[in-house]
Parts: C-alpha cells; sequence; structure tokens
C-alpha cells in the first residue's frame, strides 16, 4: 500500500522527494531541485510523500490540510484525491477543507460505498452564528455555496451564448462550438451512500 501511495505521488512531482545536507530536494530529470524552487502546490505534495515514506502517516495517524487545492494544477486533483482516498482506506483520518469544486467532485465520484467521506456545510445564520451541516453525500450538502457559484458561471455562460450575433456565415454561436468549451453545470443530485470506519472531508460553504 505504502509503495503505491508513493509511485502515484511521485507521478504528481515527477519525481522522489531527498533528505540532502538537511534539506529536502525533488529528484526530477531536471535533477536536484530545492524545495524552497518549487510550487507551493508541489512542496505540499512532497511534504505528504515524506510523511508516508518515513512512516508517519500510519493508522490512527491524523492527517489536516488546508485547501490541497491551493497552487495546484487541477490535472492533478484526481491523483491527490485517489492518495487521500488510499490513506483514509489504511486507517488514516483525514480532515481537509476546500472551496474547489472540481476536488469536490472528484471525492464524490471516487469514493466507494466502503469509504467514510463526510462533507460539512460551514455558514453562517442570520444572527451571526456558525452552523456547521454534515452529510454522508456531497448531493445533499446544502447550503452549498460552491456548487452555487458554478451555477451562476454556468447560467451567465448560456445567456451570453443566447445573446451572440450570427457570424458571417449564418450560423450562430451555440454551447459546445469552437468559440469555446461547453460549459458544465454541476449536478443537483440526491442520492446517500453508506459510511465506512474511516475518513472525513471538511467542506467550507459561504463565508
Amino acid at each position: 500500500m505504502r509503495r503505491r501511495l508513493l509511485k502515484q505521488l511521485r507521478d504528481c512531482l515527477g519525481g522522489s522527494v531527498a533528505l540532502q545536507s538537511e534539506g529536502f530536494f525533488l529528484r526530477s530529470r531536471q535533477g536536484n531541485l530545492e524545495f524552497a524552487l518549487l510550487a507551493e502546490g508541489l512542496r505540499k505534495l512532497g511534504l505528504l510523500w515524506v510523511l508516508i515514506q518515513n512512516g508517519t502517516l500510519t493508522e490512527g495517524s491524523v492527517l489536516f490540510w488546508d485547501e490541497p487545492e491551493t497552487n495546484l494544477n487541477p490535472e492533478l486533483f484526481d491523483k491527490v484525491v485517489r492518495v487521500l482516498l488510499e490513506l483514509q482506506r489504511t486507517g488514516v483520518q483525514v480532515f481537509i477543507a476546500t472551496h474547489n469544486y472540481v476536488l469536490l467532485k472528484q471525492l464524490d465520484l471516487q469514493a466507494s460505498t466502503e469509504d467514510a467521506v463526510e462533507f460539512h456545510a460551514l455558514y453562517f445564520e442570520d444572527s451571526g452564528a456558525v452552523v456547521c451541516r454534515s452529510v454522508d453525500s456531497y448531493r445533499e450538502l446544502e447550503p452549498n455555496a460552491i456548487a452555487a457559484a458554478y451555477d451562476d458561471l454556468y447560467d451567465r455562460e448560456v445567456e451570453r451564448t443566447m445573446r451572440a450575433p450570427h457570424s458571417r456565415s449564418g450560423t450562430s454561436h451555440s454551447l459546445g462550438s469552437a468559440s469555446g468549451p461547453r460549459p458544465h453545470r454541476p449536478p443537483t443530485e440526491h442520492a446517500p451512500r453508506s459510511q465506512a470506519p474511516f475518513g472525513v472531508c471538511s467542506v467550507e460553504g459561504n463565508g
């Protein structure tokens, strides 16, 4: 299991992490790169690699990670979520806070019925009190400020596309045309998922 996790992180980093002269380096095809020269997102992945490699993250341990998506290429979210779920399956309890729809949806799509992924929406009531609502499925998360923001973008893009004038060839712009990618509207689904022994996903919403 540990080898698989390290390999997945090596794929994300483009190399492995080494300790040299009391400093951390990324060993890649470009040579040994100091951590200080790496993007913050890659430094976080490198630290996670170290914690797994040296045996710090074992059954019964806890990992807190604030906004894993920060300064990270969205194409890597798939692999990062896969690593987090694998850690959860080994008995590591994982807490993350995020404002990113893609990361949330990766969790929703990748988690199996045996995984224990719980979503929490933190928001302010009119009185100013902070409320936390917890559900077992992303589809049941309400209020969901992240999905609402994406809904608004989708609606605005549809409205702009519908207002676009006909081109000289006589054809109108349509969603998914060469003028841009087809917008994706986050689905509003409501289907529960069962819970297993480990793992928590924490979501911040509405402030």
